[in-house]
């Protein structure tokens, strides 16, 4: 029994340390992000910038290219919080983020139809995924891509 609580102990302070809220330790994230499929691309730019990482979505296809969404990753009431707005759409989905560390990130809310989470892994320094899972109509749906870096 002692030792499931000292396992738990260590796991719970080794997730507590590798928490981060500056926004500086997202850095891995800045950069030219693209996702091939079918005929077509999606890039995910990212910049960093003095008080936050912003950066825009477009889609990429035979040769036309269209913004999807601008992003950012800003400091609200001490949190990280990633803004997602989508084009044509007024409202903005903020997402905050739970665990940051060296290469990954994970960002929740409860407010938002779907995604519910969005989670990001750099798998090293070309390499990143993100995974875009929560219900949507009472039903789990999950969308994972496979991005590599460009710039």
């Amino acid at each position: 029994m002692f030792r499931n609580f000292l396992t738990l102990f260590t796991f719970s302070f080794f997730l507590i340390s590798c928490h981060s809220t500056k926004i500086e330790d997202i850095n891995w994230l800045n950069g030219q992000w693209e996702f091939a499929f079918n005929e077509s691309i999606e890039i995910e730019n990212w910049t960093m910038n003095p008080n936050e990482l912003s950066g825009k979505a477009y889609f990429v296809n035979h040769g036309d290219s269209t913004i999807m969404r601008e992003m950012g990753i800003i400091k609200e009431n001490g949190n990280l919080v990633l803004v997602i707005q989508e084009m044509g759409f007024e409202y903005i989905s903020k997402y905050k983020i739970n665990f940051l560390s060296a290469d990954s990130l994970v960002a929740e809310t409860s407010s938002n139809i779907w995604p519910q989470k969005i989670v990001y892994v750099q798998r090293n320094e070309n390499q990143l995924v993100k995974h875009m899972s929560g219900h949507q109509q009472q039903m789990l749906n999950v969308s994972t891509s496979f991005y590599t870096r460009k710039k």
